[in-house]
């Protein structure tokens, strides 16, 4: 999580299938949105290549926050 500027990370492993997760994901995601927050979402997909999928989602998504690293 990045208080700083509004932006969480969420990792959706095989227990986000169920229908109750789904849910909770859900409303997690819009009070998230409700208050300007970004969640960036990832899967094991984004770790591949030593997680350099993940590493550009997140730059990009801070840099959309008004980071400059």
């Amino acid at each position: 999580m990045y208080e700083e500027f509004r932006t969480t990370l969420e990792y959706e492993g095989r227990h986000h299938s169920d229908p109750d997760q789904v849910a909770r994901d859900i409303a997690r995601h819009e009070a998230l949105a409700a208050h300007d927050w970004l969640e960036l979402r990832f899967s094991a997909r984004h770790a591949q290549d030593n997680g350099r999928p993940a590493i550009r989602r997140i730059r990009q998504g801070l840099r959309s926050r008004g980071w400059h690293g």
